[in-house]
C-alpha cells in the first residue's frame, strides 16, 4: 500500500508517493542547500523534458538498509548514448537542444551525492515513456559519526546524550579526558 499527494501546476501534475505508507518522518544527515539543489535539479529537469500534461512522480521508498528517491517524468526519454554522458560537465543530451541549460546541472547533483557518501545517480527508461533517476542514501537514519560526550557531572552528560539519541545520534559517553583519549585511540587502532 502507498500513499500519494498530488499536485498540479502549469499543465504538469506532480504526484508524491512514499513506501510504506506509513512513514510519518525520515531523518536525512544531510546539508539541506545541497538537499534542496538536488530535488530542484531534478524536478525541474522532468518537468523540462516532460510533456505538457505530464506526471512527475517523487517516490520514496525505505527499506531496513536504505532510502531510494526517484524523481519519474513521462517525458521523452534518453538514449543509451546520453546516459553515459549527461552527469559530465558541459554535456548535454542530443534531445536537449531546445531546452536552456548549461550541462551542469546532473554534473553538480552527482558530486553533491558523492560528498554525502550517498549512492551514484542512476538513470533508466520507463517501459512506456520517460524515464527515472534515482539514487540511494544508505542508513539514512544512522548518522555516521560517533559523538563523544565528555563530562565530569552525570546529569549534564546524561542530558545531552538523551537529547542527541532523540535525534539518532550514536553516543559515547566519558566522565573524564583521560577516558575519552583512550576511547578515541582505541577506536581508531
Amino acid at each position: 500500500m502507498k500513499s500519494t499527494t498530488n499536485i498540479k501546476y502549469n499543465k504538469i501534475r506532480l504526484k508524491i508517493e512514499k513506501y510504506p505508507d506509513n512513514i510519518q518522518s525520515i531523518y536525512i544527515w544531510a546539508d539541506k542547500h545541497n538537499l534542496r539543489y538536488i530535488f530542484f535539479n531534478l524536478i525541474t529537469n522532468a518537468i523540462k523534458f516532460g510533456t505538457e500534461g505530464a506526471c512527475i512522480i517523487i517516490k520514496l521508498e525505505k527499506s531496513e538498509k536504505s532510502l531510494i528517491i526517484k524523481v519519474i517524468d513521462e517525458g521523452q526519454g534518453i538514449t543509451e548514448n546520453d546516459k553515459k554522458k549527461i552527469c559530465e560537465p558541459f554535456k548535454r543530451g542530443d534531445r536537449s537542444s531546445k531546452v536552456v541549460g548549461g550541462g551542469l546541472g546532473l554534473y553538480i547533483v552527482n558530486k553533491l551525492i558523492s560528498a554525502h557518501k550517498w549512492n551514484p545517480l542512476n538513470i533508466e527508461n520507463n517501459k512506456t515513456r520517460g524515464c527515472t533517476v534515482s539514487f540511494s542514501i544508505p542508513n539514512p537514519e544512522k548518522y555516521p559519526y560517533e559523538i563523544l560526550v565528555i563530562d565530569d557531572e552525570a546529569f549534564y552528560r546524561n542530558s545531552v546524550r538523551n537529547y542527541l539519541v532523540e535525534l539518532h545520534f550514536t553516543v559515547v559517553l566519558h566522565n573524564d579526558i583521560p577516558n575519552a583519549e583512550r576511547t578515541v585511540y582505541d577506536k581508531r587502532n
